[in-house]
This record gives structure tokens, sequence and C-alpha cells, in this order.
């Protein structure tokens, strides 16, 4: 995986292989520590050759050690399996030199086997942290959808809930008794059960009853425009198609991207 360090050392050797931006390298301090020689010394064979490694086996790694305490950092590089081979190969066979190739063969060898598997577990785990991540963020946007649909059903009822959320058909109908009685001539009474343009335009959002009667007219639902006595004539909407007209109301602002906000 690109940036991760996973070491390998399974057996009695001072080799590490190490996984670098999926590049597996080996440490030349820990060369040079299992060949015998100073570090110094193993570093000045590669500068002396580092043209030819690179012209044949791709470009060294060069990087600055931590500082232990008191002195200069050391210089270190960072060898491909190439490249150290490479470089032992500039050493005279000793029983230490050969020792130290079958070591450096045996840990590449089985970082390739050993790497990918680990490398799979961890990719497993940063899925699993990215799903959790996801489900964290839904948990709190659904907590935060329920307070909201709370809040409004405290200060609409469920019917506004219903409607905000395009859902008009699942408003409960609430039965809606506005009854006006005006006193005629002769003390006849004339009664009706609605509510005015004006009062109901204003529910749904409208400056004027004109203006919701003209919506209304638009729609095709001018039959549902009554005219009734009150102190002066005006008209007002039968308490049977009330239901019905936030309906439409609903359905049209929902298909015009807009939301219907309503005060009851």
């Amino acid at each position: 995986m690109s940036g991760a360090i996973v070491t390998v050392n399974d057996f009695d050797s001072a080799i590490v292989v190490e996984n670098h931006k999926d590049i597996l390298v080996v440490d030349s301090r820990l060369v040079a520590d299992d060949l015998g020689i100073e570090h110094e010394s193993f570093m000045r064979t590669i500068k002396k050759h580092q043209a030819k490694i690179e012209q044949r086996f791709g470009i060294i790694r060069f990087e600055i050690g931590e500082i232990n305490g008191r002195g200069q950092p050391q210089k270190f590089a960072w060898l491909t399996e190439d490249q150290a081979m490479f470089v032992m190969t500039l050493s005279r066979n000793s029983e230490r030199v050969v020792e130290c190739k079958a070591n450096l063969v045996e840990a590449f060898s089985k970082a390739r086997q050993i790497i990918p598997a680990q490398n799979d577990r961890i990719r497993e785990l940063e899925l699993r942290l990215k799903i959790a991540e996801l489900e964290k963020a839904t948990s709190d946007n659904n907590t935060w959808l329920m307070a909201r649909s709370e809040f409004i059903v405290q200060a609409h009822g469920p019917q506004m809930l219903a409607l905000i959320q395009g859902r008009p058909d699942a408003v409960v109908e609430k039965i809606e008794k506005v009854t006006e009685t005006v006193i005629c001539q002769g003390d006849r009474k004339v009664s009706f059960t609605g509510k005015s343009t004006a009062e109901l335009g204003r529910e749904l959002g409208f400056k004027t009853g004109k203006e919701f009667e003209r919506w209304l007219t638009k729609q095709g639902h001018q039959d549902k425009i009554c005219e009734g006595l009150r102190a002066i004539q005006a008209p007002y909407i039968p308490v049977e198609y009330i239901a019905d007209i936030k309906r439409l109301w609903s359905q049209t602002r929902k298909t015009n991207g807009t939301q219907l906000m309503l005060g009851e």
C-alpha cells in the first residue's frame, strides 16, 4: 500500500525488508551489519557505483537517519533487492558474504509472500473504517432529521410534516369546521361551513384571497369557490374541499421544486 511500512524478519538475521509505497526495500545499515562491515564503507561502495546501479536497477533513495543522543545524523540508502544483491556481488565471496546473500534472498522471498496478505488486511480495516464513518454520518443526519420532523409536528401537526415531505396522500384529514352565520332581513339566518379564500389563501402562502382564487382557477378548480353571505358577500371554500385543495397545493409546489411551508 502507498506509504505503508511492513517489516519482515522471521529468522536469525539482521535483514529486515520493508514495504515503502508498494516497493520492497532494505536498509543499507542492516545489510552492512549482516555483512560485518562498517556502514560508512558500505555506503562508499554504493556511492562509487551509484551511476551503474541506477542505470540498471533504478534510482537509489537516500535518507537521513534520526539522531540518538549526540553525533552527526547518518545518511543511509533504501535498497531494492536487485540493488542490494548487485552491491554485495562487489564483495569477495567469503562465508559471511554468502550467508548474507542467502539471508537477503530469503527475506525478500518471505516479504513477497507475507506483505500482500498484510496489505489486504490493512485495506479491509480501512474499508471497515470508511463504512463506520459513513454509518456515523448517516446516524447523525437521521438524528437531525428526526429532531426537525419532531419540531414540525409539535409546531404545525403531523399533517404539515406529511405535506412538507411531499406525501399529501399520507395526510390524515382534519375536519375543519368554520361556520359563519349571517342574519338577513326578516331575521332569516344564512350559514355556511368553510373558510374564506382570503383566510385559506394566507394559510397556503398567498398574499391575498384574489391571488389564491386566480391560482385555483388556473388549476381548473374554480368550481370549488362558492359565494356566501358574510358581513359583505365574499368567496369561500366549503369545508369538504379544503383537504383536496391543500393536497393540490402541496403537489404543485413539489412539482415546482419547492416545499410547502404553511402556518396553522
